[in-house]
């Protein structure tokens, strides 16, 4: 624990220590929230040599589980023989029932239904010997039963710390008068100003504050105590209560730490946005004179650059009509070529015209060659000396079929050549029908020109 033990604080804690050193010893600490009463509490336990005991309060917590912490509390203290300094504060009574088991500890120790009947009878049988041992001669329950009360009794030492604020703790005392008349009262007054000062002295001593630590204490103790008298008289004009307690004087230190650390770091940053400002502008200077020194060779090379530039110009200009004595030789070339285009655009269009007159011729041998039947094609085959014409068309057939490569020569053109390709005569048929007229290579053509011309041929 972080404490500054200063001459009010020393007085409480042997308050607590003489209170909690006597057997069956219990004090009730009443002040503000903040005053220390809690931590003056464990301190003084520790130095009488008790372990300290508190319950810890959740949101289910209930007076069950009150019960069951007295239940562990008892046994330790008298079956055990542990000693026990049970601080208990004001906020941790989260249901009225538990005042009522307190009230029966402090007043006799023994609060009813605490322990099921068979654990009483552990116990009883587990405080026989003890019990002999100390000349007890009567070893009934109920002398075994107190026997453990008043041992618990003079182990467990209870500390209650409750705040005076409002009308709770007057009608605690009023209801339940052993939190009163079993326990020494010590009241935690207002701390006084060499206090403040020494407790803000002492949270300030981690802070980098030169020689103004003593100077900025004695200022927050003056702010607290200016604060401090303006609640009494506000007390006095509006009867409303406005407490300062040292909780909130803590609250002053930490936020006036907390706010001392931001402006420091907003300063330096400040700072150092500053200096980076500087040493930019310090190396945008230095690269202003680099630009201007590099500007004045810049400038000679323009002016060279320019005189090249206007003997260029100069160049430019005669080129320029050389240009346009091109430029007429190219119209006249251009001429030409449109006229060149003119007649390529008529021979198209014949070739077109005679495309269209070739169409039905086409369309006429496609008939005719769909009328073919194996029958007529075996026929054909068979015979021996077939006419000129019949002949003529045969060869014909022969070089269009043919593979541009091989085509048969011309001493090979006869009708023994043409029986050979129509040996499977149905194969044949179907390779006349599937042939490509549109698709006929040049060699096939330049084969077929002189049959073609050949009168009989038609």
């Amino acid at each position: 624990m972080s404490l500054v033990l200063f001459e009010d604080a020393m007085q409480h804690i042997c308050r607590i220590c003489r209170v909690i050193s006597n057997p069956r010893g219990n004090a009730l600490l009443v002040g503000v929230g903040g005053s220390g009463k809690q931590s003056l509490s464990r301190l003084s336990s520790f130095i009488c040599g008790l372990d300290k005991f508190q319950i810890v309060v959740t949101a289910k917590y209930g007076i069950l589980n009150f019960k069951e912490d007295l239940q562990h509390l008892y046994t330790r203290c008298g079956q055990k023989n542990q000693s026990y300094a049970f601080i208990l504060t004001d906020s941790q009574i989260v249901v009225k029932e538990m005042l009522v088991f307190l009230n029966d500890l402090l007043n006799s120790g023994n609060v009813p239904d605490l322990f099921p009947f068979d654990e009483m009878e552990s116990i009883q049988g587990s405080m026989v010997n003890e019990a002999k041992a100390s000349g007890v001669q009567d070893l009934n329950p109920t002398v075994l039963w107190q026997f453990f009360i008043n041992k618990v009794r003079s182990n467990l030492h209870t500390i209650l710390c409750f705040s005076p604020v409002g009308q709770q703790f007057a009608t605690w005392c009023r209801e339940f008068p052993a939190l009163a008349s079993t326990t020494v009262i010590d009241w935690f007054h207002p701390w006084p100003q060499q206090a403040l000062i020494s407790v803000a002295t002492r949270f300030l001593e981690d802070t980098d504050l030169g020689d103004n630590v003593e100077a900025i204490a004695e200022h927050m103790a003056y702010c607290h105590e200016c604060v401090t008298e303006r609640s009494l008289a506000f007390l006095a004009e509006e009867k409303r209560h406005c407490y300062t307690t040292p909780k909130s004087f803590l609250e002053l230190i930490s936020l006036y730490k907390d706010l001392l650390e931001k402006k420091r770091l907003a300063l330096n940053s400040n700072k150092e946005r500053l200096s980076n400002g500087i040493d930019k502008i310090k190396m945008a200077s230095e690269q202003v004179s680099e630009l201007q020194a590099k500007l004045k060779k810049e400038q000679v090379v323009v002016a060279q650059k320019t005189q090249v530039s206007q003997r260029l110009m100069e160049h430019v200009e005669k080129e320029k009509d050389m240009v346009a004595g091109e430029q007429e030789k190219a119209e006249i070339e251009e001429n030409k070529t449109k006229g060149m285009c003119r007649e390529a655009e008529a021979l198209n269009a014949e070739c077109k015209k005679d495309l269209e007159a070739a169409k039905p011729i086409v369309q006429e041998a496609l008939a005719a060659l769909d009328s073919l039947n194996k029958s007529d094609l075996t026929e054909l085959k068979a015979l021996g000396k077939p006419p000129p014409d019949v002949e003529l068309v045969a060869i014909a057939v022969m070089c269009l079929t043919a593979d541009p490569k091989r085509i048969p020569p011309k001493k090979g053109r006869d009708w023994a050549n043409c029986k050979k390709m129509m040996a499977n005569v149905d194969r044949w048929l179907k390779d006349l029908k599937e042939y490509d007229e549109n698709n006929i290579p040049q060699p096939c053509i330049d084969s077929i020109s002189e049959y073609v011309s050949d009168p009989s041929f038609r």
